[in-house]
């Protein structure tokens, strides 16, 4: 099927689903937080989410995506709530520091979660955004997993990468690092945002001139809806 244009970083933005499940509630999470603090920021995020996925179930929508931004939000919100609690790591004494690391690591750990459940977050997020996926020829077959799982894989070692360097930087007393944290925060995800977005159209078509194997026919086992 060919594609009237190409789909980008901006498009998946202005996305009612980008808005309603990501957008709103991070700055739901960021106003309150600055003006209750983060246990009721943590609280307003959470009704909302409540809130939220069940309009989408009634609309018939991707549940496991949306928990998925649910639970990192959460995981995000709980782990600054600890620190701002006393709860501190040695050596991540600077909040904007343990912040960024604390981000990058529940990345890493909802996003391998949800791989291993072999239902990755970025293909959820992609299908929600873009209900045309579903039209492909090879949607549900092995080889549309494999790249999805792919971008995931991706997204989990660049995160653990930007955990361990913002670390390490932040040990040596003379770099600055609101540059370093800055960097690291929306220029990196929207950057992955835009692999997100191309790696899996260069997978397709670079496969689209190989012979089609009779395995990557077959089409993807479902998971059940309340695992």
């Amino acid at each position: 099927m060919k594609e009237k244009k190409n789909y980008t970083v901006r498009d998946y933005l202005n996305s009612g689903e980008a808005r309603m499940m990501i957008i709103v509630p991070l700055i739901l999470y960021y106003v309150a937080f600055a003006v209750w603090g983060a246990g009721m920021a943590l609280l307003v995020t959470a009704v909302y989410s409540g809130g939220a996925e069940l309009w989408r179930r009634r609309q018939g929508g991707d549940r496991q995506g949306s928990l998925s931004i649910i639970a990192l939000i959460l995981v995000s919100g709980l782990s600054h709530y600890l620190y701002l609690e006393g709860y501190r790591v040695p050596g991540m004494a600077r909040e904007g520091v343990f912040l960024s690391v604390s981000g990058a690591l529940s990345v890493v750990v909802v996003f391998s979660f949800y791989s291993l459940a072999g239902r990755p977050v970025i293909r959820s997020l992609a299908e929600q955004a873009m209900p045309r996926m579903k039209t492909l020829p090879h949607y549900g077959s092995p080889k549309y997993v494999r790249v999805w799982q792919e971008v995931s894989l991706v997204w989990i070692v660049i995160y653990c990468i930007k955990a361990c360097v913002v670390w390490g930087l932040s040990r040596e007393g003379s770099i600055p690092m609101s540059p370093v944290i800055l960097i690291a925060g929306w220029p990196l995800t929207i950057a992955m945002i835009a692999f997100s977005i191309r790696w899996p159209k260069y997978r397709w078509i670079s496969r689209s001139s190989k012979p089609v194997q009779p395995e990557d026919m077959q089409p993807e086992k479902r998971q059940p809806e309340d695992a």
